[in-house]
């Protein structure tokens, strides 16, 4: 009875798929698979790989096609879990760029057409010795399926012989497209669709006459030797060459033409290795000759002269730019001698790696904080002294035309600019369209704390130290250390962990697949997503926010830039703006900070920022603020209190706070850093207590 109601089912599915009704075949698929049905198992990976992600399926469909990969390769697979991996790898057919990267893992390559047509004749053969003809609908388009294999192979070969002009490789293509040209023929003639037949044969008769006339060794050698005799100056052609004529079974001299291109080979190859590692050493040389122009690109400069050894002038250049550190240092520690602690730390930072230059910058920053009677924590990289500095100067000269209320908020967002970084947080969406969050904190001593998701090392933060900003998309999180460095843990999935060659960094943000760094010289470096981005115009920049595929960034002068997925209007309008002092984005808008403590909007119409813009620009005395990818904004008041949307549906946890001095924001969640170091908002982070 099992056995029945599970056919039952799975006929059922496949009915609801015929109709195009997905969501009634997934529910009676689902439910045969539960039952054992593995013929359903290949209809849902086909739904999921062919059809965009829906959130009323609450499993992954790679749960589905590991156990497709599964099946596909027992010693008894399954045909129909054979047939439709094999169809997948064929046509490449499905729009998911995480599958085909999966597939990668699996293949060796994105596309793997071999194996493909490899399942799909597995299949094909259980089928037959299984009667099963035309009605079963899995098979119905399976000649039009080996044509598109046909035609994915003859693509291949066109190209190799445009691109090359090898016909060994050539010949071996038509060969593989012949076999899919006789599948399908076969296919139509077992089903006895003589129309199908006749257009098969039709569309296969040009391969079976290239094919024979490739297939003469006689015409390949001549060929061959032809483009051996032009002397081609790439040693991949003579590669290519060599297996030509190694593959002519010892017609002519072919044995003795393989032993020359072989010998030519190996000569070019290593001709271009030396011209390749001499264009490399020449590479680096310019490259460590420009950083060491600068003062904090000694340090790198010389750790990429040491890798030349003693190629050309490297040596004086390393004797060079170590003794400007020398001087530097030197410099640096008369700078301390004489209680001018500021500039004694830049100059501490720049020398990165130098003698104790690390020990001493966090020394000198000590000693600013303590002039500034704004001690939170023992150790603090002050690049965000840097940033604040800047910031100062800014300030000043409008405070000369402002009025006493500018000055108050001036003051009220210096004594804040402490605790920004220490606090950080993010959504992660799950499957269902259901959401989590995670939570990081930096202590006063230089941890840091984390609480939420944790499924990719996102939260593996335990023996991170001297660490003084801290930044998560929730997926992966970016902690920014004393001595200008950055460390980053969970999911790598677009490089954005790859950040451990930074140095010189004072602010960091993190959106899903990108991380930012903003350095001292007010440049901006990006990983993941943004790894090879341009931002050579990006200069005097003071701080950075990035969100989803958008990266924005504010110049000492209050304006600001942007690139990325906001609309022309969002970024026109932003880029209009004057008297910035602080930015945050979101996946489509940009929200800007003015000196005098109202808040300027960039959106589309249609998205939840722009639909409360109006109260937005009301808010008056505004000295931070932060939105999550898709929530609301909110923003800091200088007396400390929160400043919401009316209709914000987390008001009733905030609109009461007092004494507040950081906020972070997200879909489901807001919480906020006191001035007495605790955090108080979500659960998950509620009652941290961050520094006494």
């Amino acid at each position: 009875m099992d056995d029945k109601n599970r056919d039952e089912l799975f006929e059922r599915g496949l009915w609801y798929y015929d109709k195009q009704n997905l969501n009634e075949a997934v529910a009676h698929l689902r439910k045969a698979t539960d039952m054992g049905h593995m013929g359903a198992f290949g209809i849902l990976a086909r739904i999921y790989t062919l059809t965009p992600p829906n959130p009323e399926y609450d499993i992954s469909p790679w749960e589905y096609l590991e156990i497709l990969m599964k099946y596909a390769n027992l010693d008894k697979p399954n045909l129909y879990a054979q047939l439709f991996l094999g169809k997948i790898l064929i046509g490449n057919i499905t729009s998911n760029d995480d599958i085909i990267k999966k597939f990668g893992q699996y293949f060796a390559k994105d596309v793997d057409i071999d194996k493909g047509i490899w399942l799909v004749d597995q299949a094909v053969k259980q089928a037959e010795e299984l009667s099963i003809s035309k009605g079963r609908e899995q098979f119905e388009q399976l000649g039009a399926d080996y044509i598109e294999a046909a035609t994915a192979y003859h693509v291949q070969a066109s190209r190799i012989l445009q691109q090359e002009g090898i016909v060994y490789e050539y010949s071996r293509l038509l060969e593989k497209t012949k076999h899919c040209y006789d599948m399908a023929i076969a296919w139509a003639k077992l089903h006895r669709q003589s129309e199908l037949m006749a257009q098969f044969e039709w569309l296969a008769e040009p391969t079976i006459e290239q094919l024979k006339q490739f297939n003469n060794i006689a015409v390949i050698y001549d060929e061959s030797v032809e483009l051996m005799n032009a002397n081609p100056p790439s040693s991949d052609v003579w590669m290519r060459l060599y297996l030509s004529f190694v593959g002519m079974q010892n017609h002519k001299d072919s044995v003795a033409l393989a032993e020359k291109c072989d010998a030519t080979y190996r000569r070019l190859k290593q001709k271009e290795e030396i011209a390749e590692e001499a264009q490399r050493k020449d590479d680096l040389l310019e490259q460590a000759t420009q950083k060491g122009s600068d003062v904090h690109g000694l340090s790198e400069a010389i750790k990429i002269l040491e890798g030349l050894e003693d190629y050309k002038n490297a040596a004086s250049l390393i004797a060079d730019f170590k003794k400007q550190q020398a001087d530097c240092y030197a410099k640096a520690q008369k700078f301390l001698e004489n209680a001018q602690y500021l500039q004694a730390w830049e100059l501490f930072v720049h020398l990165a790696d130098y003698a104790d230059a690390c020990e001493q910058a966090a020394y000198a920053h000590s000693l600013v904080e303590k002039q500034k009677k704004k001690v939170i924590r023992k150790r603090c990289f002050i690049g965000v002294s840097v940033a604040a500095a800047l910031f100062t100067t800014y300030m000043l000269v409008s405070m000369l035309v402002s009025s006493i209320n500018l000055q108050r908020l001036t003051t009220a967002r210096e004594q804040i600019e402490p605790y920004q970084g220490l606090l950080a947080a993010s959504n992660i969406f799950l499957y269902g369209g259901r959401t989590s969050a995670v939570f990081v904190g930096v202590r006063g001593d230089g941890t840091v704390i984390a609480s939420g998701d944790n499924d990719v090392g996102q939260l593996d933060v335990d023996e991170w130290r001297d660490v003084v900003a801290v930044s998560t998309s929730g997926r992966h999180t970016v902690g920014l250390l004393a001595n200008g460095t950055v460390v980053a843990t969970g999911d790598n999935f677009a490089g954005q962990l790859d950040v451990q060659d930074w140095r010189n960094v004072v602010s960091i943000s993190t959106a899903h697949n990108i991380t930012l760094g903003l350095r001292t010289n007010g440049t901006v470096v990006g990983a993941g997503l943004v790894s090879g981005t341009d931002f050579s115009d990006w200069n005097d920049i003071i701080a950075i926010s990035t969100a989803s595929a958008s990266v924005a960034g504010l110049r000492e002068n209050g304006t600001v830039v942007i690139m990325g997925a906001p609309t022309d209007y969002v970024i026109s309008e932003a880029m209009g703006w004057q008297d910035i002092v602080a930015i945050t984005m979101t996946s489509s808008s940009i929200l800007g900070l003015r000196a005098d403590g109202r808040v300027e909007v960039a959106a589309p119409s249609t998205s939840t920022v722009a639909r409360h813009r109006n109260e937005i620009l009301g808010w008056r005395n505004i000295v931070s603020i932060s939105v999550g990818t898709y929530g609301l904004p909110i923003g800091l008041r200088a007396d400390g209190t929160i400043a919401l949307t009316g209709n914000h549906p987390l008001s009733r946890y905030a609109e009461d706070w007092q004494d507040i001095v950081a906020i972070v924001s997200g879909i489901d969640f807001i919480i906020g850093l006191t001035s007495d170091g605790t955090v108080i908002g979500d659960e998950a982070a509620d009652g941290w207590r961050l520094f006494d």
